[in-house]
């Protein structure tokens, strides 16, 4: 990549040009780790071969990342150690990710992805209970309570597999529960082998305070998703983009001040998404059709984007493949080297 070409990349994502090197330039590994959604453009390019796991563990040490969280799948066992003893080499930590069980008929199916994870060393498993956004999935406020029911039986059909296999599950504030729902859940759990993935970001778009998020989640905190937002008024509520770290209004030092002096072997992961910025539809009857969300919060969260209204807000469809997939990696590239001056020391 020429200076001409980091400059382009590093002004399309409001990066400073200086902040966008390659691996090649590279030579101290960041405190924060990558996961997978940070490459989810490079993963639609090339599939499920870019995303193998030992592959994509080497993909991300070359640019300098401290481990991986990862969906693991079943491995050969052989392969499976191999990855561990690659890993340990190379002094980098791995997550895995997974899907809970749907059913009993579905047990030995997630048995065997934990005894995967295990087998390449790692004993923290991120999960989520839906894969879409609250607002968008769920049409009715009886979708979601049926949700509610049947997302908490699939963690009661995971836990004693876990505690027996020596695993902490991680539980991701995705979009579906905010923080204050996912703690009450993960306190009625009440299991050692049951905790979060603490993604800072994410109840933004349920109109939370990240802050506030990360000060109901910490106590539960297994792993971590670190992110950084950019903000701006919409006629149907507001837009949230994925910015890199220090360059949005997330105060990235301190909330991850507060989740390491809860859990000090926290793992530090990082989750840039390099998209469109989403609409968060507040303002719209749909939004409300399943938020229990109050007027104060709302009322909060649209001062909140006043605030922090930016106009660099990333814009990622209308770029050329290859600039997309370049653009990723700047972005990604960009938050390796703010952890390295702003995280380092943990």
């Amino acid at each position: 990549m020429t200076i001409n070409r980091r400059s382009f990349l590093a002004s399309t994502a409001g990066i400073p040009a200086s902040m966008v090197m390659g691996a090649s330039d590279r030579d101290v590994q960041a405190p924060i780790g990558i996961g997978t959604a940070s490459y989810s453009i490079r993963a639609r390019k090339y599939g499920r071969e870019f995303l193998k796991p030992p592959r994509f563990l080497s993909f991300c040490r070359d640019r300098g990342a401290a481990g991986i969280q990862a969906p693991l799948g079943v491995l050969d066992l052989a392969e499976a150690r191999q990855m561990h003893r690659q890993a340990e080499h190379w002094e980098m930590y791995i997550e895995g990710s997974v899907g809970l069980p749907q059913s009993k008929d579905d047990l030995d199916r997630f048995r065997a992805e934990l005894r995967c994870v295990r087998a390449c060393g790692s004993t923290i498993v991120r999960t989520v209970c839906a894969s879409g956004r609250r607002y968008e999935t769920f049409d009715s406020a009886d979708t979601y309570q049926t949700f509610l029911k049947t997302s908490r039986r699939s963690l009661q059909l995971a836990e004693p597999i876990a505690r027996a296999e020596g695993i902490r599950l991680a539980v991701e504030n995705h979009k579906d529960r905010d923080a204050s729902e996912l703690a009450e859940l993960l306190t009625q759990l009440g299991s050692e082998a049951i905790g979060a993935t603490v993604d800072i970001g994410n109840d933004l778009a349920l109109l939370m305070r990240p802050e506030e998020t990360v000060r109901l989640l910490a106590p539960f905190a297994v792993s971590t998703h670190l992110k950084d937002a950019r903000l701006s008024e919409s006629p149907s509520g507001f837009l949230l983009d994925d910015a890199p770290l220090g360059l949005g209004m997330i105060d990235v030092p301190a909330l991850v001040r507060i989740l390491l002096s809860a859990n000090p072997r926290l793992n530090l992961t990082l989750e840039m998404i390099t998209r469109d910025p989403l609409v968060v539809p507040c303002l719209e009857d749909s939004y409300w059709h399943s938020s229990q969300a109050s007027g104060h919060r709302l009322a909060d969260t649209l001062r909140l984007v006043r605030q922090n209204r930016s106009d660099q807000l990333t814009q990622v469809s209308g770029l050329p493949p290859e600039q997309q997939i370049e653009l990723e990696d700047a972005n990604v590239l960009a938050c390796l080297d703010f952890a390295r001056t702003n995280l380092a020391g943990r």
